[in-house]
């Protein structure tokens, strides 16, 4: 009778294998351990952080390491977001060590138009423009100027907030405050038209 159990469990898992390579599944890319301090290899993130006897006696001494990815939740006390890549959520994890007041953990995403970031720890990546910025509770901390920043790929006439940095190509037109971008600026403005 355990033979006949064990040989239809193994059954089971190969058809499961086999029916995942048919549907053109690949196996998930293992996850690589190393002690703090190493170099973190191009296109990987720190994703968890915990004590191990074989890293030394100090805590969170090891990290994980695994490929980046939107959805990936980096530590933000072993790296800084990836360049390319933008922070879409801050919190505290309970793999990426001790609890940090601003969170200690990044959700990623590559930067798109229309999409939310967080400006603690991200700004708008080359080649976007922020139109709209507020505080959510998705991105932790209350901020004066918002926590949150909207992008956008610069185009003619468009509307974006002083946050921003002037896309190459383009020139301030106008200066003028608008709701959207937070503060209001008495000598001046919070919001730049731009042309091109």
């Amino acid at each position: 009778m355990r033979k006949s159990i064990l040989g239809l469990a193994f059954v089971l898992l190969l058809a499961q294998a086999l029916l995942g390579i048919a549907l053109g599944a690949t196996p998930a890319q293992a996850a690589t351990t190393q002690c703090v301090g190493a170099a973190i290899p191009s296109g990987e993130v720190v994703t968890a952080l915990y004590t191990s006897a074989a890293c030394g006696n100090t805590s969170y001494n090891t990290e994980i390491l695994s490929p980046i990815a939107t959805g990936v939740g980096l530590c933000n006390q072993a790296q800084s977001v990836p360049s390319g890549w933008v922070a879409t959520a801050i919190d505290n994890s309970g793999t990426c060590g001790p609890n940090q007041e601003y969170g200690n953990q990044y959700i990623l995403a590559e930067p798109s138009a229309g999409l939310a970031i967080c400006s603690q720890a991200t700004r708008a990546p080359a080649g976007y423009v922020v139109t709209s910025l507020y505080n959510s509770g998705t991105c932790d901390a209350y901020n004066s100027q918002g926590n949150t920043y909207v992008l956008a790929l610069p185009s003619n006439g468009q509307a974006i907030c002083d946050v921003t940095a002037i896309p190459t190509g383009y020139h301030v037109t106008s200066v003028y405050n608008t709701s959207n971008c937070g503060n209001f600026i008495g000598n001046g403005g919070n919001t730049y038209t731009i042309a091109s």
